[in-house]
């Protein structure tokens, strides 16, 4: 009997699966605002992604940029890193000043982060505690900065 090899997706899986399921009933402009967040989230990837890869992730990254350089962090790259990239996109400098804006990009990371942990796509094993303390005390300092607005 043969074990039948496990896919891990990409993060532009993960990506594209979450966006479908998240708030598909909300109204149109919530959708306008989640889509904006989306787009920035993977901008965002693109530019600071590399930052939390190994070298050899590193080297893979370069290989697929050489075929197409937009989108190559999530084509290449999984949900534990996704979830190190997520942390960072939390910090004040990617924060949107449209408050609504930030509202939502505040939200989406939040359930994005919930969905990796529920669907048991990381774990304490391919994430360190540190950085969920860390990812926590990002998004609680990102909801209180919105209670002063």
């Amino acid at each position: 009997m043969s074990k039948t090899p496990i896919l891990i997706p990409t993060i532009s899986d993960l990506l594209d699966d979450f966006f479908v399921g998240y708030q598909p009933n909300a109204p149109v402009g919530v959708q306008a605002r989640i889509d904006v967040v989306r787009n920035d989230l993977e901008q965002h990837l693109d530019l600071e992604g590399p930052r939390v890869l190994t070298t050899g992730q590193l080297a893979i990254l370069a290989t697929e940029k050489q075929f197409d350089p937009v989108g190559a962090f999530a084509r290449t790259m999984h949900a534990d890193d996704l979830y190190y990239a997520l942390q960072h996109y939390l910090d004040v400098a990617h924060a949107f000043e449209e408050v609504s804006l930030r509202e939502t990009q505040i939200d989406v990371v939040a359930a994005l982060a919930e969905t990796l942990w529920r669907k048991r796509l990381i774990s304490e094993r391919n994430v360190s505690e540190c950085t969920v303390i860390e990812f926590e005390i990002a998004l609680k300092r990102g909801r209180d900065e919105l209670k002063k607005r």
